[in-house]
């Protein structure tokens, strides 16, 4: 089973009988409507640090800032994991919240600027700050080195009569403001709030031209790519195979722009702009060369990924690829062209979106996101299909949107189509999924897990 929304369990040794477990969306509330949360991180030396902030919850992350001579910001450096609890500090009633990630830097000024509003919106001017260079910037009002309003007294640790200090004194040249995100919140695994995923792993979000794109980390191993189709996510197209997948392999699945947990952005949805997004965000987590996996539009990504960029790719497999338009059964493109939202509705995917999307009202817009993809999609040409080295592995349902013909027009490309008896295997395989359609093709985990697994693992042609 794959990452899912956190669900909520009660430990029962600290429990009522009659007690009843929070759902998440209330504890999701609690935590974005807190003014005062309190920060645990580590010290060098292995002591904890605590430390008042105030926060603001956007897009599903916890963001809060600090001075880069702040002993919060000096343990985040070594160790970016840390706790925030906010709530009530009554006995008998109120809701307690504890919630454990890591801390990751945020640069990327768009998204910057969007906090810096959100802080507006919910502390008011006094909070008000400017965003350059990367980072926060006070204006000369309270964003920097001021008490906060109807707190007093010293900052006295271990008191709990003499209010607390929310920021450091006063300085005569503020140093800027870094602003972090509390990555992995959202599946906690802390007595209130308990994941029910993979062994606990949790999402991460990184900003990628523009993107505040959401990915997942499972398992250990040779790095293998998991791209969904279009208007899907992790979950839909590879929940059934990505916990056998993650056994002896590092899985990082991706969400694309206006999918998922990613959030759209004013910039057209194409193939070459989600296989550099792709590109770039390995990049950041140091993935030099990878095994990929994709899905209908992510086979497309992947298959471009491959031709623009062959180092960082071992061995692909193509589940319903179409190198250009010619690939799809007659009609499927303009049937896309002409769906609406609302024939949608009820379907797992506006569901699925419905559940997990920064902003569920926008599956509007990832309807016409997908159209404007079908629509200005044109492929590669055969040739530079035929350029790509790495091993295949291309998969087709008996009854997809791709036209089988167009499946073995791939392999050949590939090298495949050859009397293997005469002439030695080639390096790569074709698999047609009999009784199995588009949508159904990613749900015969049995099938694929088998025929995946074993590609991967096999030998690389020059280690034969």
């Amino acid at each position: 089973m794959a990452i899912q929304t956190p669900t909520a369990e009660l430990e029962p040794q600290f429990s009522s009988p009659d007690a009843n477990p929070t759902p998440w969306p209330k504890a999701r509330e609690l935590l974005e409507k807190a003014e005062v949360y309190w920060l645990s991180t580590v010290r060098p030396d292995g002591r904890p640090h605590v430390a008042p902030l105030i926060a603001v919850w956007l897009d599903g992350v916890l963001y809060f800032c600090t001075g880069p001579g702040e002993r919060k910001a000096q343990n985040l450096v070594r160790n970016p994991h840390c706790v925030v609890t906010t709530g009530c500090n009554a006995l008998g009633q109120g809701l307690d919240l504890v919630v454990e990630g890591e801390a990751a830097r945020v640069t990327d000024e768009t998204r910057l600027q969007r906090v810096a509003d959100a802080y507006v919106s919910k502390y008011g001017d006094d909070w008000r700050f400017t965003v350059r260079d990367g980072a926060f910037h006070g204006d000369g009002q309270r964003s920097r080195g001021q008490r906060s309003r109807g707190q007093r007294g010293p900052r006295v640790r271990g008191s709990s009569n003499e209010g607390v200090w929310l920021r450091q004194e006063q300085a005569v040249q503020p140093d800027p403001l870094a602003v972090l995100a509390m990555v992995g919140v959202a599946n906690t695994r802390r007595i209130l709030m308990t994941n029910s995923a993979i062994d606990a792993k949790v999402g991460n979000y990184a900003t990628v031209n523009g993107l505040n794109m959401y990915y997942e980390v499972h398992g250990s191993g040779r790095p293998l790519i998991l791209l969904h189709g279009g208007i899907s996510n992790i979950v839909s197209d590879f929940g059934k195979v990505l916990p056998a997948l993650a056994q002896n392999r590092q899985v990082i699945a991706i969400e694309q722009q206006a999918h998922g947990r990613t959030a759209d952005i004013d910039r057209p949805l194409s193939t070459e702009h989600m296989a550099e997004d792709t590109a770039t965000l390995l990049a950041q987590l140091n993935i030099e060369n990878a095994d990929f996996f994709g899905y209908s539009m992510g086979a497309a990504i992947a298959l471009q990924i491959a031709i623009q960029r062959p180092h960082l790719v071992r061995k692909l497999v193509l589940a319903a690829v179409a190198y250009n338009r010619e690939g799809f059964h007659p009609g499927i493109l303009d049937g896309i062209e002409a769906l609406k939202p609302e024939d949608m509705d009820g379907s797992p995917f506006q569901e699925e979106y419905a559940r997990i999307a920064p902003h569920p009202e926008n599956w509007p817009g990832t309807i016409k996101r997908i159209q404007e993809w079908a629509r200005d999609f044109q492929g590669s040409p055969a040739e530079a299909v035929q350029s790509v080295k790495a091993p295949t592995l291309v998969i087709i349902g008996d009854s997809d949107v791709i036209r089988p013909e167009h499946a073995v027009e791939v392999f050949r490309l590939m090298g495949g189509g050859v009397a293997g008896d005469v002439v030695g295997l080639p390096d790569s395989q074709l698999a047609v999924l009999p009784g199995t359609t588009h949508i159904t093709l990613v749900h015969r985990a049995d099938w694929l897990n088998s025929m995946v697994a074993e590609f991967l693992d096999a030998p690389m042609p020059a280690d034969k």
